[in-house]
């Protein structure tokens, strides 16, 4: 008769090995769901940073029309630069064009450079008295916002 010591004896080994694989697969398990978690915070601070620099060049864009109504005070109060198409390009105004065809070119070009740097940019100026109120939208970056806009109210 074979005769083995009680903590030998107690656990047969298939069923050690068993534990150990369970013991590793819940580790590893664990070690996954922590590196997912990382992975979406980081994503969710690198789109959060995305987002304040979409708002950043908006606030630019809308800073570069109103430098443009201040330099055109004139034309601005006639409302010669309102407008809130999408343009897909813009047709240069020719020499004998009068003030408004020259600033709604200008209106284009800056219509199409904020389609081009936001996503989803869209941009739109309306003058009522003496302002002018400069709207810029976008798409959100992380999606979490959805449309994103910047209004400026200016005096020409």
């Amino acid at each position: 008769m074979h005769i083995c010591p009680a903590p030998a004896c107690s656990v047969p080994r298939p069923t050690l090995a068993v534990a150990r694989f369970l013991e590793i697969l819940v580790a590893t398990a664990l070690i996954a769901a922590g590196l997912i978690g990382t992975l979406h915070w980081l994503y969710g601070r690198q789109a959060d940073s995305l987002d304040r620099y979409l708002h950043a060049e908006a606030v630019q864009q809308a800073a570069a029309m109103q430098s443009r109504l201040q330099a055109d005070r004139k034309g601005a109060l006639a409302g010669n630069y309102d407008g809130d198409q999408i343009p897909t390009a813009c047709a240069r105004p020719g020499s004998d064009a009068g003030p408004k065809a020259q600033a709604q070119y200008r209106l284009c070009l800056w219509q199409l450079d904020l389609a081009l740097t936001l996503p989803g940019g869209r941009a739109k100026v309306q003058t009522t008295g003496a302002h002018a109120q400069i709207t810029v939208l976008w798409r959100s970056a992380s999606g979490r916002n959805g449309i994103e806009s910047h209004a400026v109210t200016v005096q020409p």
